[in-house]
């Protein structure tokens, strides 16, 4: 018995706490540019893994995300963005770059920049998969920093770019087919010959968009030839957000397209000057007032399930008893 038991604890701790994030490459908190790859493990497997670019002036930037299957989704030249931005695109110059967290659990970092009449501080939370997915949040505080009350212009931008492969993207190279408001998109004049299923609720070129309903969307890998051919994960799914609702101004909300020059696609939630989750959000800020706006992104993949580790190991001790016996 005391074998059994002895053998039932050590596949206890061979199978639960290995879970976390790992880092290689530059120190962020150094200041400079650099890149630092974050790893999702679980034990040896690798979940995914995301390159965090610092750059030596300008905003950060996720350059690499892939998965196991080894497949880079963030654009490589979409461009120079990356995958998931939040801060706005183009920022020259940084005011602050501060690291907050550096565990197993996540990663939080800190970036300010002055944009016009207000202060920007943008929080990232890289969070490591659990079992029900993985999750990553950000948070826009602006701050207006003039003298008299002034309207915040495109401070609460948000983009999705996925890599697409080359061949998938219509007559144009770059509309998708369909309709906003979360009805299924395709890259290819609405046939589902290219990788990615597009739901979205951004697109001021499209009819359908729910104006009550706040700026998200959700692209899925499918699973044909294009996808497949490309090495991708059929059934991935990378679903961004955020706060802000989309009712006004309906001209200027955001977009959602295939980028046929940089082999990518994207979608976009660009409120211009409304930042908010309610109408009355839609007004100037006066000096010293702030307004937080919260974004999201999050896909399926996911950290198996602790009790199918369980299964093994008390599949493994019966095979002690029996041989025991």
């Amino acid at each position: 018995m005391r074998y059994i038991a002895s053998l039932a604890i050590v596949l206890f701790v061979a199978t639960a706490g290995q879970a976390g994030l790992e880092y290689s490459g530059a120190d962020l908190s150094v200041g400079g540019a650099g890149t630092m790859t974050i790893a999702a493990k679980d034990g040896a497997t690798t979940l995914w893994e995301l390159d965090v670019v610092r750059a030596a002036a300008g905003g950060t930037k996720f350059l690499r995300f892939v998965d196991a299957s080894g497949y880079n989704y963030s654009p490589t030249s979409s461009l120079g963005d990356g995958m998931w931005i939040v801060q706005k695109s183009g920022i020259s110059t940084m005011t602050s770059w501060t690291e907050i967290e550096k565990s197993a659990s996540r990663y939080v970092f800190e970036a300010a920049h002055t944009e016009g009449s207000f202060s920007v501080v943008t929080r990232f939370t890289i969070n490591m998969s659990d079992a029900s997915g993985t999750s990553w949040t950000a948070t826009n505080t602006i701050t207006n920093i003039s003298a008299t009350a002034t309207k915040p212009y495109n401070l609460m931008d948000w983009r999705l770019g996925l890599a697409a492969g080359t061949g998938y993207h219509g007559a144009d190279g770059y509309v998708l087919d369909g309709t906003s408001g979360m009805a299924d998109r395709y890259q290819n004049n609405g046939t589902d010959v290219g990788p990615w299923l597009v739901n979205e609720n951004v697109d001021r070129n499209a009819t359908g968009l729910v104006t009550t309903d706040t700026l998200h969307g959700r692209a899925t890998v499918l699973d044909n030839a294009a996808s497949q051919g490309l090495g991708m994960t059929a059934g991935l799914i990378f679903e961004a957000g955020s706060s802000t609702i989309a009712y006004y101004p309906a001209d200027s909300i955001g977009n959602a397209d295939n980028n046929g020059t940089y082999a990518s696609m994207f979608i976009a939630g660009a409120p211009r000057e409304f930042i908010g989750a309610s109408r009355t959000e839609h007004v100037a800020l006066n000096p010293g007032e702030s307004y937080v706006g919260t974004f999201y992104l999050n896909s399926n993949i996911v950290v198996p399930e602790p009790a199918t580790m369980g299964l093994l190991g008390l599949g493994l001790m019966g095979l002690v008893l029996r041989r025991k016996r």
